[in-house]
């Protein structure tokens, strides 16, 4: 047993241990030599798993970032392909619109041009006829005059056929001036823009949506009406007269009981000498028709807008699918008379009017008889509709008896001195009605 020494107070007392104590105060060597071990080969092989984890981590972050840079600088790339195409695809468009507009450009001066050729060359013609007395002129120089004019009518604008019909006018050469005065008939000449649908955008497809198509040109429109080819569809409509072109004016009415207007004004008064002198005769006609038995109604109306605001309205005609016998078809319709005097203005109106199934029972069954008794059908009015249509056709009629009976007052020179008030106003009553009559001193 080893002797194991205590110092307690500087005093030194020996103490005898059991061997069992002798043997847990030693340290388990073996145990520690084989931790150590074990962490030794964990560190071997932890370190270069980690050096190599760390090395695949380090790689793919690389191959990540390198695929993120490949697709960036590829969706740049596309993207600065896509910008370069949308730019180029502007400017071809623009370019194109350039050369459009320089085509039509171009057009429009190589047609004024040409009308002014055509307008001169007329000029030239007529300069001997103009120079001439009226008596020595000759039935076959009026013809001329009157086979060119007509012509050239239908080759000029509106402004150069104002300015050739008042060349004529001034020239003596459109009214007879006197009894045997020689003058020239340019009756059937066409003065209006585009009035047989010729000219202008046609459509061949009516199938398709029209929506927004190009206004017919020289017309405004209040809806949608276009230009169609008469064989654009399975119509037949080309199939009816000869001597028809290839357009006419068509119109589609999406929702019911509503109205396509089509609408030109023609400014006629560098003809108002004509017209104030009853010289002036007009004559419009047309085809007007529809499709089968739709119940549709298509109007032609001319408006003579004058100086006074007080218009006249002509009906020229109206054909219903009634009128058509509910067939595919047109009817001519036309109307002759002389330009009333103070016109201005002549205002064209084309309307294309779905009519609703009770106007069509009204138009059949209105003055129909029956048991010999006559039937008059008309439309179903509120109270309020009524009373404002009453009260309208009492503004017209007290219109109409005002602009008939206005007053007019009149002054008389070089009257008898011994004549009076009262004599002055019955001598006068039998001529119309006399409001006051008053002698001035």
């Amino acid at each position: 047993m080893p002797n194991v020494w205590f110092m307690h107070r500087r005093a030194i007392r020996p103490a005898i241990l059991p061997f069992r104590f002798k043997q847990s105060a030693q340290p388990p060597r073996k145990k520690y030599v084989s931790v150590i071990k074990l962490i030794k080969l964990f560190a071997a092989i932890l370190v270069p798993l980690m050096i190599g984890a760390f090395t695949v981590v380090t790689t793919l972050q690389d191959s990540n970032s390198a695929r993120y840079q490949r697709e960036a600088d590829l969706t740049r790339m596309e993207r600065q392909g896509q910008l370069q195409e949308e730019v180029e695809k502007r400017q071809r468009l623009a370019d194109l619109e350039k050369l459009h507009e320089q085509q039509d450009y171009n057009d429009r001066a190589a047609k004024e041009a040409r009308m002014q050729n055509v307008y001169d060359a007329y000029m030239r013609d007529l300069t001997n006829i103009v120079l001439k007395p009226n008596a020595n002129l000759t039935v076959p120089e009026l013809l001329f005059v009157r086979s060119r004019a007509s012509s050239i009518l239908d080759q000029i604008d509106i402004k150069r056929k104002w300015y050739l019909i008042k060349f004529l006018y001034d020239s003596e050469l459109l009214y007879a001036k006197d009894s045997g005065y020689r003058f020239v008939d340019l009756g059937g000449s066409d003065l209006s823009n585009n009035g047989g649908a010729e000219e202008g955008q046609c459509y061949a497809n009516t199938h398709e949506n029209l929506t927004g198509g190009i206004i017919p040109l020289g017309w405004q429109r209040d809806g949608d009406a276009f230009q169609v080819l008469y064989n654009g569809s399975d119509w037949k409509i080309d199939k009816m007269n000869k001597e028809w072109e290839s357009c006419l004016f068509y119109a589609t009415a999406p929702r019911r009981h509503r109205k396509v207007v089509l609408l030109q004004v023609i400014d006629v008064t560098e003809l108002v000498m004509l017209i104030d002198t009853r010289r002036a005769r007009f004559q419009v006609s047309g085809y007007l028709g529809g499709f089968d038995d739709e119940r549709t109604q298509t109007t032609m109306t001319v408006i003579f807008r004058k100086r006074e605001n007080r218009n006249e309205t002509l009906i020229v005609g109206k054909v219903s699918n009634i009128d058509r016998r509910n067939k595919t078809t047109l009817l001519f319709r036309d109307q002759t008379n002389v330009i009333p005097t103070g016109t201005t203005s002549i205002i064209f109106q084309l309307i294309f009017d779905r009519v609703q199934s009770a106007d069509t029972i009204v138009q059949t069954i209105n003055r129909f008889s029956i048991s010999d008794k006559q039937v008059y059908v008309g439309h179903f009015e509120k109270k309020n509709k009524h009373l404002a249509e009453i009260k309208r056709k009492k503004y017209l009629q007290r219109q109409e008896y005002m602009n008939k009976y206005q007053v007019v007052n009149l002054c008389i020179k070089n009257l008898d001195d011994n004549l009076d008030d009262k004599q002055l106003k019955k001598e006068f009553s039998k001529f119309e009605t006399i409001i006051s009559a008053k002698l001035s001193p």
